[in-house]
């Protein structure tokens, strides 16, 4: 496929087909890709890509969105506004049934700002150490679903499907509550890269999940997330956190008013 030639040529190791159609024909619905052409190549020279998704409200009102995922242009079209001109264009498509939320680095961040994108929050990833409790973090249960937090619904084939490209451990508290993270190291230094919460968890869930990583000998906790209480009760409860790292940015474009995001690492196309 010319878009995917495009993509590797741009980005080296981009990937093939079948991880195309995974990314673009998936659960959530209808993707948006556009392209810029050139008699001249036998490929497109830009592309943008709004990658399908779907929130719900507390009420379980469905809200079909999109992620703004790859861009490329060819080294030849280079400053000739293919990127905003594209992105210009995918943002009117995509305004028609939904709005669109994107995780952008710092030096691209001013770009979408400049084209009326909002500001969610930036902040870098939040380090914890596991063996500086303040106390018993509690016992009552906690929920991220509530009036103004859209989410996305991870049940089902949704997950099934974010979990093919996803190399990541589960674990699942006496009560059902499923954690998803990463194991990482850090000169030799266990760490866990929480990538995914439950909406709705139990003070005691955290615990059993702590717990359970000192057992397996972790240090430290890594987290990113956007208006979770997973994050909230980490940082109550214990003496030491710190952020480290480069900013985080989540940016959104005709989200509905009124209402917050809910983010993890799980709901970006990439996981940072």
């Amino acid at each position: 496929m010319s878009i995917i030639k495009l993509l590797n040529q741009v980005f080296p190791g981009w990937g093939g087909e079948d991880f195309f159609n995974w990314k673009y024909d998936n659960p959530f619905g209808e993707s948006i890709i556009l392209v810029e052409n050139d008699a001249r190549f036998d490929h497109p020279v830009a592309v943008r890509m709004f990658m399908a998704w779907q929130m719900q409200d507390s009420k379980n009102y469905k809200y079909n969105c999109f992620q703004a995922t790859d861009s490329a242009t060819h080294p030849s079209a280079r400053g000739q506004g293919l990127f905003s001109k594209l992105t210009l264009e995918a943002l009117k498509k995509s305004s028609k049934t939904g709005f669109v939320f994107n995780f952008p680095n710092k030096n691209s961040v001013n770009i979408y700002l400049k084209l009326g994108w909002a500001l969610e929050e930036s902040k870098k990833a939040l380090y914890l150490p596991l063996y500086n409790r303040r106390s018993n973090i509690g016992s009552s249960i906690l929920c991220d679903n509530v009036s103004n937090i859209l989410a996305t619904n991870w049940k089902e084939d949704k997950m099934a499907w974010r979990m093919q490209y996803l190399n990541v451990h589960k674990f699942v508290s006496k009560k059902g509550a499923e954690f998803l993270f990463r194991k990482k190291a850090i000169s030799y230094i266990k760490l866990a890269d929480v990538v995914y919460t439950e909406e709705i968890i139990d003070h005691s869930d955290i615990e059993e999940f702590i717990n359970y990583l000192k057992r397996e000998g972790y240090i430290f906790i890594r987290y990113i997330g956007f208006n979770t209480k997973f994050e909230e009760i980490l940082c109550k409860g214990y003496r030491l956190t710190f952020r480290y790292g480069a900013d985080i940015n989540s940016v959104s474009y005709n989200k509905p008013q009124g209402y917050k995001l809910r983010l993890e690492m799980i709901d970006a196309d990439y996981i940072n």
